[in-house]
């Protein structure tokens, strides 16, 4: 069983000019996508790490970092 921690931007770099290719956020995509690759490895979200970790503001949207704490086991099925 591994355990793997990463923070992992949702919206693109400020140093990224509009209309170029990116250099800094090469991967921008929303947090379920990212999930959906990270189980598709066998890994599964560490909800109760989550939790602990990330932050919300009054309106209850994530506020950065946003963090994706997993567990990945090759046997291992996640719930839902």
């Amino acid at each position: 069983k591994s355990h793997i921690f990463a923070t992992i931007s949702l919206r693109p770099s400020a140093l990224d000019k509009p209309g170029q290719p990116p250099k800094v956020h090469l991967t921008v995509r929303p947090r379920e996508w990212w999930e959906q690759l990270f189980e598709e490895a066998g890994c599964c979200k560490n909800k109760e790490v989550f939790d602990i970790m990330q932050q919300y503001d009054k309106k209850g949207k994530e506020i950065s970092p946003r963090f994706f704490p997993f567990i990945c086991k090759t046997d291992m099925e996640c719930p839902k």
